[in-house]
């Protein structure tokens, strides 16, 4: 009787415990379908067989039942670096998605990599829970809200920016595809310097006058610009461009003075007196890039004879300053190249010949004249300041240094004539860009305070002459804008001038801009916001964009900014 009691009650004990289970299995059930709004769930992954979660910073596992503040206190003690609740890291798939449409768009990687299953068995280690969007989702979904969010963003600053200038400029792709592209630039209220790429527009047939201007405005109308606060368009110094901008857009001008110093270059290197030395430069530098044997012997010449093992630039004329870099490099590993000119065998390609010792001496100092011309190129691409206003003194200095005949180089027919050649179309050049934009030119020189003594005209009675013209050009334009204007001073700025120098006679009061360097009153806006270094101040016309910088004179005779 005593055993069937027992067996009575195991019965019972078991029953009970299959009804536990099951309530607890039916909790964990419900908990699941519960929305979890703790800020731990971003580092935890629950299985879906058995519910246990783990840690995904270190892979712990935790029971079922384990509660958040459990979890919570796990992160605070094991993971230092996530300590406090507002600094644990949460993860979430949207911005995952965001990051991941920045890298590829970023990176300009193809889509089918989110499909590459190496990619995503990577992705699965470093995150289980997440799931990796599909090239669908990709181009249905997440990169056209990326594509509508910088848009948004776009407009958003353009609405703040009243006077822009627009670039224009064409290339060919690697697929002989070529494409148009239409840039902005303006400054914002908060006085920061913006640039957008308002439009790439593939060429699909004459890139004409016509195309061109067609393709202007149709990115002017696409983002609401007004065609009247488009201070200046600048392109290079083709005919088409040109002819694009002022008759058909009917804007001001400005050539490119980047593409102006390069084409004067190119020029100079293209003359029957140059060209043989460059191509011969040329030939050399490609044999020692085109096969592995050849790059590799030279290498270890280098080595063997304690130069830098550097390998041989190739000159591209579509690229600005690589007959610099590949006269450069040539001149540095002379020594290992001439050894590999007198030793390579059974190549297949021709195997040039060396350098005549007058060549070898006439590389370096061409390289010399070249120098002053890379660097004014990389200060004029320059994207965060405005540069018109030190274009002349450094298009002086180009004309009176560099280009200037030397008494050592006077034998050197080479450097001889590239200097002329050079010096001639700079000039002409640079004259067809002053005679487009005569104000531009002349007033970004006046009110750049780095530039605004005119110290680069060396004649005095010139110098005292373009003062006065620029002054009472600054005048008028002062004159213009002392209309009140509708529109409300940016954050920070001031709405009216000092009250001496409103009461002062045009004159003056462009004097003592100029020798205070402060253009700001010549604004809608009087005065502009300051910081410790640097004012950023646009005005309603491109002369007047400036910036407060030290500018010194390099080892190579062009400024640099300090």
């Amino acid at each position: 009787m005593q055993h069937g009691d027992n067996s009575i009650s195991d019965n019972c004990s078991s029953t009970e415990g299959q009804a536990n289970d099951a309530r607890r299995h039916a909790s964990q059930l419900s908990a699941r379908k519960r929305k979890r709004t703790s800020t731990v769930w971003g580092n935890f992954t629950v299985r879906q067989e058995d519910g246990t979660k783990s840690c995904d910073l270190c892979q712990q596992e935790f029971a079922p039942l384990t509660s958040t503040t459990s979890m919570r206190y796990h992160l605070e003690n094991k993971h230092k670096e996530g300590a406090g609740q507002n600094n644990i890291h949460v993860f979430e798939s949207n911005k995952a998605d965001a990051l991941l449409c920045e890298h590829l768009i970023g990176n300009t990687l193809p889509l089918w990599l989110v499909e590459s299953e190496k990619f995503r068995n990577f992705v699965r280690y470093l995150r289980p829970s997440y799931p990796l969007p599909s090239r669908r989702k990709l181009t249905t979904g997440l990169l056209p809200a990326m594509r509508k969010n910088l848009e948004a963003a776009i407009f958003a600053k353009l609405a703040h920016i009243k006077y822009c200038s627009l670039a224009i400029d064409s290339w060919t792709s690697i697929a002989n595809t070529g494409y148009l592209a239409v840039i902005c630039q303006g400054i914002t209220q908060d006085w920061l310097l913006e640039h957008f790429l308002l439009q790439i527009t593939p060429v699909t047939q004459s890139e004409n006058a016509e195309f061109v201007a067609d393709v202007v405005e149709e990115a002017i109308d696409a983002w609401n610009i007004e065609r009247s606060n488009i201070v200046s368009i600048a392109s290079d110094g083709a005919a088409t461009m040109q002819c694009a901008i002022q008759k058909k857009l009917a804007s001001d001008w400005v050539y490119c003075i980047a593409h102006v110093l390069n084409r004067a270059v190119r020029i100079g290197l293209d003359h029957p007196t140059v060209a043989p030395l460059v191509k011969a430069a040329n030939d050399i530098s490609k044999l020692f890039k085109a096969s592995p044997k050849t790059a590799a012997l030279l290498e270890e010449t280098q080595t063997a004879l304690h130069l830098p093992a550097k390998t041989l630039k190739i000159d591209n004329k579509t690229r600005w300053s690589s007959a610099h870099k590949m006269m450069k490099r040539l001149c540095e590993a002379r020594p290992a190249v001439s050894v590999c000119l007198t030793s390579l065998k059974r190549v297949r390609q021709k195997v040039p010949s060396d350098l005549s010792m007058e060549g070898w001496e006439t590389l370096p100092r061409l390289v010399k004249v070249l120098e002053p011309f890379k660097d004014a190129t990389k200060f004029f691409s320059q994207e965060s300041v405005p540069t018109i206003g030190v274009v002349s003194p450094i298009i002086k200095r180009l004309l009176d240094h560099p280009l200037q005949p030397v008494e050592e180089e006077e034998h050197d027919e080479v450097i001889a004539v590239f200097k002329t050649i050079v010096a001639e179309d700079l000039q002409m050049r640079w004259s067809t860009m002053v005679s487009s934009v005569p104000d531009a030119i002349l007033l970004s020189a006046y009110l750049d305070p780095r530039t605004k003594d005119l110290a680069f005209v060396g004649d005095p009675a010139l110098r005292d002459s373009m003062l006065r013209k620029a002054r009472q050009r600054a005048a008028h334009q002062l004159a213009q804008m002392s209309a009140p204007s509708t529109r409300s001073p940016p954050d920070g700025a001031v709405a009216s001038v000092d009250n001496d120098a409103a009461t002062l006679p045009e004159d003056n009061r462009v004097e003592s801009i100029r020798r205070t360097g402060d253009a700001g009153c010549l604004l809608r806006w009087p005065r502009a916001r300051t910081c410790e270094h640097r004012t950023r101040v646009l005005s309603p016309q491109p002369a007047l964009s400036i910036v407060h910088s030290r500018v010194s004179i390099g080892s190579s005779g062009v400024v640099e900014s300090a």
